[in-house]
């Protein structure tokens, strides 16, 4: 929801950086909001058809990354659209809204004015045997928040735009501030000291690839709990 993300504190004095995946330099206690994932906002509202439960039950999205099923219709230009995602840069939050990562660059802090939190589309997966140690969270920018006395620089740290206006009289009109922009972000789910960050991608089965499960998952992933995927994927 909005009022636990709004609370969630950005502290540009965490020392993280960015190579193959995040690393903490140092300590960061649980709690801490991480990375946010930079990109392009598509609101629910202009997702109908990729978000839409099809005939059998199962829906074309998940927590993380949206797969194209033999079961969905091909020639709708929005599922198209998002069909090609190879490096899983398309997040989908619980209320449906998505965050286009596809274009932007892994390579973010390399000037003065680059965002420092906008690095959560190159954490990792955790290897097998290894838990992960952040997870995702809602992150609702509130008119609120922007016009906090000695907020002046957080608009920087915004790193979304939208790809589609949201429908003013869309589930944004029932919040209780005016939410300026949504997002999505990493927070630590335990201390972390001198460690990569790692979060569960919750995959949608039926991802492609030649991985475990008969082919439903990429051969580099693994189911880190079975009970929150199958909650996850339970009809709604």
């Amino acid at each position: 929801s909005s009022s636990s993300s709004s609370s969630s504190s950005l502290d540009d004095n965490k020392p993280i950086r960015a190579g193959r995946g995040i690393f903490v330099d140092g300590f960061v206690p649980a709690g801490s909001t991480l990375a946010l994932f930079p990109g392009q906002i598509w609101p629910k509202e202009h997702l109908l058809p990729l978000t839409a439960t099809n005939t059998t039950g199962t829906k074309t999205t998940d927590h993380h990354n949206i797969h194209h099923t033999d079961n969905v219709i091909d020639d709708d230009p929005i599922i198209a659209f998002f069909q090609n995602d190879p490096n899983h840069h398309l997040s989908l939050r619980y209320d449906d809204v998505l965050i286009d990562s596809r274009s932007s660059p892994y390579t973010v802090l390399d000037n003065r004015n680059s965002n420092p939190f906008a690095l959560a589309h190159i954490a990792n997966h955790p290897p097998p045997l290894t838990p992960p140690n952040c997870v995702t969270v809602t992150v609702d920018w509130t008119e609120k928040m922007m016009m906090r006395r000695g907020s002046s620089d957080l608009e920087r740290f915004v790193p979304n735009t939208y790809a589609r206006p949201p429908n003013p009289l869309g589930p944004k009109l029932f919040e209780r501030d005016v939410v300026q922009m949504q997002g999505f972000g990493l927070v630590a789910s335990r201390d972390i000291e001198d460690e990569e960050l790692y979060y569960d991608y919750r995959l949608s089965p039926g991802g492609g690839g030649s991985g475990g499960d008969g082919g439903m998952y990429p051969e580099w992933y693994h189911v880190v709990d079975e009970d929150e995927l199958k909650n996850r994927w339970s009809p709604r």
